[in-house]
């Protein structure tokens, strides 16, 4: 038999039904990825609650949305692309109003061809997030550093206040060009200015012409201020 319900109580549960149809933000995991249209396929991962008439919670299985765009930093026509594959978790931004005639034109204003408010229907991922066993492990060990690369692979970028190091364990500096040209010229000018004076049918040593002078000052130091590598 139905319970009985006052008007407040039914206003309520009206409410309750329209804030648990709005969306804004969900985690979930990529099941398929499309590089050339630059989207995916995604599972969202949190179930929706749901109460009964006799106040027990119950959870509605997470749907699954396909061909979300990929969230992609870029602007100027450059863009930074990240290799996002098959189990990477995302965060799913819903927007209020469908953009799917924003999405087919040239970003102009346009009406929305679907006129649902805060549904599922247009959604993007943005590869940022993780479960908590899937902390990297490079941040605990530069804390203070901008870290582009593979988590634990040598082959990373990292920038400081300081310096750029090429590798995550970096031994050494950059030599630079003009410097490392202009000490090699150095040494080339002294071998060029060098001879050897031959007396023949004698084995004295013989003189060089001229003398080998001591390069002074010594070369400076060809390695970069700045950058430094593996």
């Amino acid at each position: 038999m139905p319970l009985t319900r006052s008007l407040p109580e039914i206003l309520g549960l009206y409410a309750d039904a329209v804030r648990a149809g709005i969306r804004k933000c969900l985690p979930a995991t990529v099941t398929a990825v499309y590089p050339n249209r630059q989207t995916v396929d995604v599972q969202i991962c949190v179930n929706l609650p749901l109460a009964t008439d006799l106040g027990e919670i119950v959870t509605e299985p997470a749907p699954a949305i396909s061909d979300v765009p990929l969230g992609i930093m870029r602007g100027g026509g450059f863009f930074v692309w990240l290799p996002v594959a098959v189990g990477d978790s995302v965060l799913v931004i819903f927007s209020d109003l469908s953009t799917d005639t924003w999405r087919s034109g040239e970003g102009q204003p346009a009406d929305p061809g679907f006129v649902g408010v805060h549904s599922m229907d247009s959604a993007f991922a943005v590869p940022m997030i993780a479960y908590d066993s899937k902390f990297f492990a490079d941040p605990a060990n530069a804390p203070t550093k901008l870290l582009i690369g593979k988590d634990g692979s040598p082959a990373q970028i990292r920038l400081s206040a300081t310096d750029i190091e090429l590798g995550n364990a970096v031994t050494d500096a950059v030599g630079l060009a003009s410097k490392i040209d202009s000490a090699v010229a150095t040494i080339v000018s002294a071998f060029n200015a060098h001879t050897h004076s031959y007396i023949p049918g004698t084995l004295a040593a013989a003189p060089t012409t001229p003398p080998i002078a001591p390069i002074s000052p010594s070369p400076p130091s060809t390695a970069s201020n700045l950058v430094k590598a593996q």
